[in-house]
């Protein structure tokens, strides 16, 4: 893979422009298979966040179920609590 500073799809619907995935940043699937696939078995049991998609397309949804993913979110993750939080602080 060729990392963008920017992603040249950045001005794109969701669903449009993916031959610049392939292109430009030489991915050989979409972001989310080749997150799974860089997670491998850490990926099974865990919950996988679309950020800045409206959906997710079918080969992302089999992929997700196959490597034991067990919840697909369209939308940001949760903002993460900063190291050594409490309720208390």
């Amino acid at each position: 893979m060729t990392p963008q500073t920017s992603c040249p799809r950045a001005d794109m619907q969701t669903g449009v422009g993916y031959e610049l995935c392939r292109s430009v940043c030489h991915q050989t699937a979409h972001a989310e298979v080749n997150a799974v696939r860089l997670a491998d078995n850490a990926a099974r049991g865990a919950t996988l966040y679309l950020e800045g998609h409206t959906y997710a397309c079918a080969a992302c949804q089999a992929t997700a179920a196959v490597a034991g993913i067990v919840e697909l979110i369209v939308g940001a993750p949760p903002a993460l609590m900063p190291p050594n939080h409490t309720e208390e602080s």
